[in-house]
Formats: C-alpha cells, structure tokens, sequence
C-alpha cells in the first residue's frame, strides 16, 4: 500500500491579467488527471494543497501527478483567463517538477513564482523562490 502525504504549493508574485494577450481575471489551478484542485486564496500567494502518493523511492502517484519522458514526476498548475468575449480560456501551465523541491520528501512544502522573468503568467519548468 502506498504512503500518502501532500505537497503544498505556494504560488507568489501572481499577475491578475495577461494583456498582451488579452486576458483579465487570472486564476490558476493544479490539473489534474480528471479534474482541477483550486487553491486556498491567501493575501499574497495561491495555496496548493496536492495528495502525493509515495509509491516507492522517487516513485509518485496520484491524480494530480505525472510522468515525464525522462521518468521525473511533476505537478501541473494551469492558467485561466477571461478572453474579450468574457469567456474563460486556459492558456498556459507550470510544470513543478519534484527533483526542483529542495529536501524532497522531507520537505513538503515549495514555494514559486507566478511571474515570469518578463513579468508576465509564468510557464514551463516552475522558477523556485
């Protein structure tokens, strides 16, 4: 049986709009295999509380990790904006992988930016605070 846990996320230096393409009322979720998880909204951060299954040494599970290529696990966190149309389109994801947690897993707990080096929604490989 595999042991179960949490990584926790904290998401800092967040935009609310991406107007070089259009898109006001930022939100950002963790996506999962078969749904979302929302963060806890905190004054200056998004709190992203993920189930981990620890499946074996730098083995993880659970619907809101995957596998890349190269076998290293991460967790995807996607944008959502409000297009002119006022419709919410998602248009970019971070990509945590674990190996970028410092301490892993005896620490559960890593912090990012929500920025990129532009200032704009961050994606691709997460920038660890």
């Amino acid at each position: 049986m595999p042991d179960k846990t949490e990584l926790i996320i904290l998401v800092e230096n967040l935009p609310t709009t991406f107007l070089e393409q259009g898109f006001t009322e930022l939100k950002l979720v963790s996506q999962g295999k078969k749904g979302i998880l929302d963060p806890e909204i905190l004054d200056d951060a998004f709190r992203f509380v993920v189930p981990i299954q620890i499946k074996s040494y730098q083995r993880l599970g659970g619907p809101f990790v995957y596998r890349y290529g190269d076998q290293r696990s991460f967790v995807y966190l996607q944008w959502w904006g409000r297009n002119e149309s006022n419709q919410w389109i998602t248009f970019r994801r971070i990509k945590l992988y674990f190996d970028q947690i410092e301490g892993w897993p005896i620490e559960r707990t890593v912090r990012i930016s929500g920025t990129d080096r532009k200032g704009h929604p961050a994606c691709s490989t997460a920038i660890v605070l």
